[in-house]
Formats: C-alpha cells, sequence, structure tokens
C-alpha cells in the first residue's frame, strides 16, 4: 500500500514536471515568433526605406562613429612598441649598434 502511494506521487510529480516543460516550450516558442515577426518588420522598413531613396543622416554618423572607435581601439591595441634591449658602450657606440640594425638592412 505504502509503494502505490509513492508510486501516485512520483506519477503527480512527473505530471507536473511534464506541464511545466510544456509550458516553458510554448513561451520560448511564442518569443521566437515574436523575434522573428520584429525581425521582418525591421527587414521591411529598411527595405521601404532603402527603396524610397531616404537618407538617415542620424544612423550614419552613429555607425562612423563606432567605426572610429573601433579603429582608433584597434589601432591602440596593435602597435604597442616593445622596449629596446641594447648593449652600447659610449667608445664603441657604432660598432655595439650596427649588429641589432644590420638584420633588419638585409634584403
Amino acid at each position: 500500500m505504502h509503494t502505490h502511494k509513492v508510486t501516485r506521487e512520483l506519477s503527480s510529480q512527473h505530471a507536473e514536471a511534464m506541464e511545466a516543460l510544456r509550458r516553458e516550450a510554448a513561451a520560448v516558442a511564442a518569443a521566437a515568433k515574436e523575434a522573428a515577426a520584429r525581425e521582418a518588420e525591421v527587414v521591411t522598413t529598411t527595405t521601404t526605406a532603402a527603396e524610397a531613396g531616404t537618407f538617415d543622416e542620424q544612423a550614419c554618423n552613429l555607425r562612423f562613429m563606432a567605426l572610429r572607435q573601433f579603429i582608433e581601439l584597434t589601432r591602440r591595441g596593435a602597435g604597442k612598441p616593445k622596449p629596446w634591449r641594447l648593449t652600447l658602450r659610449r667608445a664603441s657606440l657604432v660598432s655595439d649598434f650596427s649588429p641589432y640594425i644590420s638584420n633588419t638592412n638585409a634584403l
């Protein structure tokens, strides 16, 4: 009798879990459908604006500023100079320095 009660409780919990999964799946499907509708609206609006020949100056300026910021940040990160580790003596400055630059001048 006790096992029958446990089985019934497990069956009830399983049914509740399945119902929760169904509700969650329905919510995800509704959100996906809503996102697809918004995307279709954006594409339609963009296509209509492009066909009409209108020019959104503010959007263009925002994109241009974002591009400039991206280029500036990339430039700052790409060209970090590394300090030279040279051993130079005042008495033989040219002979000490020439081995460092001789590889760069070789063709």
